[in-house]
């Protein structure tokens, strides 16, 4: 079967004329359909096919119904001018529509002056019965001699193509296994939507959809992926031809006997258990697949530019605000909250919501003049699909002053006379909220599948709100062993789902606060099999303890599936900003409520969650669904990470060798060492360097029994990545030249690959005569030369400018104070990792806070390039004693004699 030029292909595979004559055919219906006026357009609209045949009845004589792709979904096509009238019909009634990007209007009476033209070419063809079963687009049924007529494909251009018709044909003669052959899988997801509609469709015959390539994968994984789930279904496959691109050499196999296994696959099917890998990665392709059969139907770019449209239309609502306190967009970005908030009266629970709004305005390119009434009335025209959003933006906007200086409840804004409805319609209209949520039903469709038949399922959904997740899973649990419980903050919310979801018997509704106590709250840990939160665990104020609470609700192998944006936007600010509570965790999330996808996977597997995925794969999109698992023993894990008992946290024990080298070993992780979690280059976490200068320091202080040393040219040869979920290997070798001297370096070693070493850092070091503190520095001077000051939170952002996220943990510097060529600052260890300094010399945060001052040193021009750097060389490092919990640290930049500029850092207490 084909669609539209489809089926020209589909008669060439039937036998029913030859390639040439194919290839003549539509070569020719081409080259006329591009010789008449590009007056037309095309247009899929989501609706009943009698609503929209009632729309176009009117107009007949230049629109037409092109396709019928599903029992809610037709293709119009027509003259432009009418069709638009037709739209606007259509958008009255609250159907929702989307323009197809086309040259011509096929299928419609547009096309009818080239039919004369086009029979006489396709008279010079020879048609033939199709060898082959296949069905017609003209009423999706099996085709006979008909379509061996000249008629037959003079109709072809101009009637509608019965697409929905053929599928519902398909499954009638049990077909189960549906090819697409096409650039990008789209007609397998419109054919598996007609089969889920169709009630005619036998149950449990959705039948098997595969593609032959996709735009967003690469040809041969789809191509394979596909060829490997036919050969499953018993298709024959000719391995010859296959394989017949690619040199094979045959070779002597050995003599000896093989210990014989058996690794046959077995005929009857296997129920997975929910902790095998098999049964995740079968979810994750499933999860993939829904995910790319989605963005080819979803228009990614125009949902990006319509959104981009409500950032814009934001711009005016907010200028409007603050336009009466005489302030403009422009001057409002320069302004500090605590102005803002002591000048305006603005109540100081809203101060990091100004601080996001400011930092979202700063960060995009300001109009240059005021947005117009005209050019706002443009916006919602052209954002038209998103009316009830535009409406609470209008609303908030009106009140966000009000708000903001206490005479008027957030709440009241968005739900008016506590109403949830506009709410509820505009997650109806987010297409991002839809395709969400087809991705969560395929990825129910198939957990459902994989489980034993009869095995229960207890499902929790945390902020369950106004429902609109649950609505779209309960009909695939209706018929199952599950229990679904419902949970929200408010009662209100639980009171209204219990109208809404009445039919349903397996539904319990629960209070819950994730963010405190659960046994307090009634609930038993190690319960939930599936932990399901939709766009709620950014509002929790700590993500660490939210996502703690969370895992100790899962059962071994349970499953967390979190629906989260994961870009600001100003048109969420706006509304639902208002409400959202005071986060304590700012260092994790920096001027956003919400974390990429990828850090969202980090912080996942931080907390002891494994094999974490997101759908969609791409960043562009704002919001992704997050998915991960718990560990069959999370606590054994956990054990083996940190069964060697360390003397030294980084450094480990010394080993008992007969050689002379002297050698410490440890185990490193994150889940021994989670400071180190907030030490992230472009989203990678690292050791840092200062990590090495510890060691060194405390393998010196032990070789030469507690007397003074020095370490000297210390190179970092390659960095050392933490891997979340996994421990490595640590060895510091000391090989010595004399009682006095070694040489050191470290290595480290993935322990899953015994054979795998790395050599990341080398160096010196030596016995010394103790000397007291040559240059004795006076702060007072200091302070005289360098005026301009740094705040703590300027410091750091403009380390997150050069993609270094230092989290809290690393946040160190108090203030800063520089001029070109020389830095000072106060440092000091943050609270939550003081009680760890007594385990370590110098603790690697504080002396990394103090290389952090190195980059305030630079001229303007070099230090606002954005550029990232790190240290990778250390001239001498000599430590007096064990340091206090917090140092002044002096930084200079000196002129070397061949005339390179190098960083010298000088430390002093």
């Amino acid at each position: 079967m084909g669609h539209s030029v489809g089926e020209y292909a589909a008669a060439c595979l039937a036998g029913v004329f030859s390639l040439e004559d194919g290839l003549k055919l539509i070569c020719q219906r081409a080259k006329l359909m591009q010789s008449l006026p590009q007056n037309g357009m095309m247009v899929a609209v989501f609706a009943p096919l009698d609503t929209i045949e009632n729309a176009i009845a009117p107009h007949r004589q230049s629109v037409s119904i092109a396709a019928v792709n599903g029992s809610h979904h037709a293709v119009i096509s027509g003259l432009t001018a009418t069709v638009q009238l037709i739209l606007q019909q259509l958008e009255s009634q609250k159907v929702d529509f989307r323009h197809l990007n086309v040259s011509h209007a096929f299928h419609s009476p547009l096309i009818a002056p080239i039919l004369d033209s086009f029979r006489e070419i396709a008279s010079q063809v020879k048609y033939h019965l199709p060898q082959i079963p296949l069905i017609s687009n003209l009423n999706g049924k099996l085709v006979g001699d008909e379509i061996t007529s000249v008629d037959y494909w003079c109709r072809h251009i101009l009637h509608p193509v019965q697409f929905a018709e053929g599928i519902e044909t398909l499954q009638a003669n049990q077909t189960d296994i549906f090819l697409e052959i096409g650039a990008n899988p789209v007609l397998i997801n419109l054919g598996r939507r007609c089969c889920d509609r169709q009630s005619r469709c036998p149950e449990g015959n959705r039948g098997l959809w595969l593609p032959s390539l996709k735009q967003t994968t690469e040809d041969w994984s789809v191509l394979l992926t596909s060829l490997g789930e036919l050969y499953l279904q018993g298709v024959a496959v000719n391995w010859e031809n296959f394989d017949r691109d690619y040199d094979r050499k045959k070779v002597e196999l050995p003599t000896y006997p093989f210990q014989r296994k058996r690794y046959w696959i077995d005929s009857s099917p296997i129920k997975l258990t929910r902790s095998s890998e098999q049964f995740w990665q079968s979810l994750l392709v499933t999860g993939n697949l829904q995910s790319d059969r989605g963005l080819s139907e979803l228009n990614l770019a125009e949902v990006l530019s319509q959104q981009e449209q409500l950032n814009w239309l934001c711009l005016y609502y907010l200028e409007s605000a603050f336009e009466p306190l005489g302030i403009s967009l422009q001057e409002l970005a320069n302004y500090s909250t605590e102005q803002l908030i002591e000048r305006f009266d603005f109540k100081s629970n809203y101060q990091q919501l100004l601080s996001r709004i400011i930092y979202l305005i700063k960060s995009r390119e300001l109009p240059k003049q005021k947005i117009t009434e005209a050019q706002k009335k443009q916006i919602e025209q052209q954002c038209s699909k998103f009316s009830s959003l535009i409406k609470l933006l209008e609303r908030s906007g009106e009140n966000f002053i009000a708000v903001l200086q206490g005479r008027k409840n957030p709440r009241e804004v968005l739900f008016p006379n506590g109403s949830f409805a506009e709410i509820i319609q505009i997650n109806r209209e987010l297409p991002l909220a839809k395709y969400h949520n087809a991705i969560a039903q395929e990825l129910v469709r198939k957990l459902l599948e994989l489980l034993p038949v009869g095995q229960k399922i207890n499902i929790l959904e945390i902020g369950a709100g106004t429902g609109g997740t649950t609505q779209a899973l309960l009909p695939l649990l209706s018929s199952t062993n599950a229990s679904y419980t419902f949970t929200d903050v408010s009662p209100l919310f639980l009171q209204k789902a219990k109208q809404e979801f009445s039919q349903y018997d397996f539904i319990n509704y629960r209070v819950l606060d994730i963010e405190k106590d659960l046994i307090q709250q009634g609930y038993e840990l190690s319960s939930f099999d599936l932990i399901i939160a939709a766009n709620v665990i950014h509002a929790t104020q700590n993500l660490s303890k939210t996502l703690n609470n969370l895992s100790s609700l899962l059962a071994p192998s349970g499953q967390l599936w979190l629906l989260e944006l994961t870009q600001n936007s100003l048109y969420f600010e706006l509304t639902f900003g208002l409400v959202l509570q005071e986060i304590s965790d700012l260092d994790l999330r920096q001027n956003t409520p919400f974390l990429s996808s990828q850090k969202w996977q980090n912080l996942l597997k931080l907390h002891g969650f494994i094999a974490p995925a997101s759908f969609p794969k791409t960043d562009d999109c704002e919001q992704h669904l997050i998915i991960a698992r718990t560990k069959d023993n999370a606590l054994k894990t956990k054990v083996e990470f940190n069964s060697q008992p360390q003397q030294h946290p980084i450094l480990g024990d010394r080993l008992n060798s007969p050689i002379k080298e002297v050698i410490f070993q440890s185990l490193i992780s994150l889940d021994s060492l989670p400071f180190l979690i907030d030490h992230q280059v472009h989203d990678v976490i690292v050791l840092p360097g200062t990590a090495y200068l510890e060691m060194a320091a405390t393998a010196a202080k032990q070789v030469f029994n507690g007397e003074p040393y020095l370490i000297e040219n210390v190179s970092i040869q390659k960095a050392f990545i933490l891997v979340p979920d996994r421990a490595d290997r640590l060895q510091s070798i000391l090989s010595p030249h004399s009682s006095e001297e070694y040489h050191w370096q470290i290595y480290s070693q993935n322990v899953d690959r015994p054979t795998d070493w790395k050599l990341h850092a080398t160096g010196t070091i030596k016995k010394t005569i103790c000397q007291p503190i040559d240059n004795k520095i006076e702060l007072n001077e200091i302070y005289s030369r360098c005026s301009e000051q740094i705040s703590h939170a300027e410091c750091y952002r403009e380390y997150r400018q050069r993609n270094i996220n230092y989290g809290h943990s690393f946040q160190a510097i108090e203030q800063l104070w520089r001029r070109d060529g020389e830095a000072l600052a106060r440092v000091t260890l943050p609270s939550k990792i003081v009680t760890e300094a007594n385990s370590y010399q110098i603790h690697p945060v504080l002396l990394d806070a103090c290389l952090q001052v190195i980059p305030f040193a630079l001229p303007p021009e070099s230090r606002h390039q954005q550029e990232s750097y790190m240290p990778i060389a250390y001239e001498r490092v000599r430590l007096y004693g064990h340091s206090p919990d917090t140092v002044w640290s002096h930084g200079v930049l000196r002129l070397l004699k061949d005339t390179m500029k190098k960083l010298l850092r000088e430390i002093s207490n």
